[in-house]
């Protein structure tokens, strides 16, 4: 466990500490992309036809499964991640056939938990069921 300590900028973040545990910020390549802005307020001839669109910086996104769709194939938690786009944390599973995927934090799971989704399941908090069968 690390506690962070905050630099003191205003009155109320004086003495201000947070616990963070269990947190890497390992990514995969391959599972990371850049967001394209389209647009941008550019006609077909390049003109600027929209005053005060463009610049940005440009966001980098997590392919993260939502679906859980790998079926009773174990995987292993390898790392948790804070993820800014969506404020929560997401989790690298590496799967025992190689294949590796985000999916988001399970409360409670910890690095190295093992995770799996599949109809014949215990009730677990970090097992993902179908709904017809809970």
């Amino acid at each position: 466990m690390t506690i962070h300590l905050y630099k003191t900028s205003t009155p109320s973040t004086r003495n201000a500490a947070i616990e963070v545990s269990q947190v890497k910020s390992n990514t995969q390549n391959n599972l990371v992309y850049g967001q394209h802005h389209c647009g941008k307020g550019y006609n077909t001839k390049g003109m600027i036809t929209a005053r005060h669109r463009g610049g940005g910086h440009k966001c980098l996104y997590h392919k993260i499964n939502f679906q859980w769709n790998r079926k009773n194939i174990y995987g292993k938690i390898i790392t948790i991640e804070h993820y800014p786009n969506q404020n929560t944390y997401i989790c690298l599973i590496h799967y025992r056939d190689g294949e590796k995927r985000y999916i988001l934090h399970p409360r409670g799971a910890i690095i190295i938990d093992t995770i799996i989704s599949d109809i014949e399941v215990s009730i677990k908090m970090r097992n993902a069921l179908p709904l017809s069968v809970v």
